[in-house]
């Protein structure tokens, strides 16, 4: 714990100009005692650093120091290429590219380098099979007009295909739940949003810049409702012949096993697809809570049985009718069309 702080302070002091011990205090919640504790263990080991008292005094470090080159072990300077160059495969922007060649450079005029490279642990490819550049070239957009402030405008589609033009103020991009949505705050509707990628179209970053409220937290919006649904706790029964989906879907953490069924029960996004999700394991899974949820499916089979129940007069004439080779009827029309 002592380490962990000392090191906090340190790099607090390395990032910022100057600070009271009562900042220091608040951010790693201690006393303002043991911030002198630890200020005095980082001056002995020859830190310069500097204080000031009264009202206008602080704490600061010497503008010209610098960390020893041994700062990183090989293992974390890996960590921090690896994740670089994985948001280089993500956004494909010059700032990224800049800071790993400079990394990298610096390596190798510091040598500090003395063992190769491990192999990369992770990789991201924001891209699909079919179109690799479809979200790359968006991602790109969208974090361009977040690094300059400017305001973009878009067409959104809701789950109804219903259209509608918003001009948003981009905070950042959010992969959650194996999707990718924007956050931002929405002219149109007053708030802030979660935007899915997927559903915008027409893109067009704006000269209007905007400001930024930096007292946002995005992790405190990522459970609100959003432009297509909001989370519901789910309750699940279901057959071992499903469970590695349900597994993979929802997590091990939220499955329960009983002597001949398993159970989940998790919060979960209430997506509109969330009712086909759920119809795709057929009969080996049944929704015990929520209500609504059990009533949206029972409606949803109400259509499919009214698409697929056939009249007398249908099957007759499907029956009579001529067939090729494959099975299917060789009539030009049919009186029954799915």
């Amino acid at each position: 714990m002592q380490q962990s702080v000392v090191f906090g302070i340190l790099l607090t002091l390395l990032n910022k100009k100057q600070v009271t011990r009562q900042y220091l205090a608040e951010k790693f919640e201690i006393s303002v005692r043991t911030v002198q504790r630890y200020l005095n263990i980082l001056m002995s080991n020859n830190i310069p650093i500097d204080t000031k008292p009264g009202k206008e005094g602080g704490v600061w470090i010497y503008s010209d120091y610098c960390l020893e080159k041994g700062f990183l072990t090989n293992e974390e300077r890996f960590k921090l290429i690896e994740c670089i160059k994985s948001a280089y495969s993500i956004f494909a922007d010059p700032v990224h590219k800049t800071l790993l060649e400079k990394i990298e450079q610096g390596e190798r005029n510091a040598n500090l380098r003395t063992e190769p490279l491990k192999t990369e642990s992770f990789f991201i490819d924001v891209g699909g099979w079919a179109n690799p550049n479809y979200y790359r070239t968006k991602l790109a957009i969208f974090n361009n007009a977040i690094s300059n402030l400017h305001k973009i405008s878009f067409d959104y589609k809701d789950q109804y295909c219903t259209k509608t033009s918003r001009t948003v103020h981009p905070y950042t991009l959010v992969l959650k739940d194996g999707a990718w949505y924007l956050f931002a705050y929405c002219e149109m509707r007053g708030s802030y949003r979660l935007f899915r990628l997927s559903r915008i179209v027409d893109i067009t970053t704006l000269d209007e810049t905007f400001e930024k409220n930096d007292d946002i937290k995005v992790a405190d919006h990522l459970t609100i409702e959003t432009d297509n649904g909001q989370d519901i706790y789910l309750c699940i029964e279901f057959s071992n012949l499903v469970r590695s989906d349900i597994e993979e879907w929802l997590g091990s953490e939220a499955i329960i096993q009983n002597e001949l069924t398993y159970t989940a029960q998790t919060l979960i996004y209430g997506d509109p697809k969330l009712v086909s999700k759920i119809l795709s394991f057929g009969s080996d899974i049944k929704v015990i809570s929520p209500l609504s949820l059990r009533q949206e499916i029972r409606k949803e089979l109400d259509r499919l049985y009214g698409i697929y129940q056939q009249e007398d007069s249908v099957d007759d004439c499907v029956r009579s009718a001529p067939y090729n080779g494959l099975g299917i009827p060789t009539h030009k029309q049919s009186k029954y069309k799915l």
